[in-house]
């Protein structure tokens, strides 16, 4: 998936669940409100761990914490 395309992915699903960049910055964590906005704008990157939690919330599903192991993790193993 190209930037633009995921950056409009992140944008509807922002719409479609009316939510708040405060709100978003909130559940990825580890950052400012600012920073974090722009990096779902596609203008900054985000830590591995970042990048996961926004992947699964524009994904609109949650992993169970610490339960499974990141897919960072599996690389690392490997």
């Amino acid at each position: 998936m190209m930037r633009a395309e995921l950056t409009q992915k992140i944008l509807s699903q922002k719409r479609l669940r009316k939510l708040s960049w405060k709100t978003i910055a909130a559940e990825i964590g580890g950052g400012s409100p600012l920073y974090l906005t722009a990096a779902l704008m596609g203008q900054m990157k985000l830590r591995p761990e970042q990048a996961e939690r926004a992947a699964l919330r524009a994904a609109g599903w949650r992993r169970p914490a610490s339960r499974w192991p990141t897919c960072l993790a599996l690389a690392r193993r490997r």
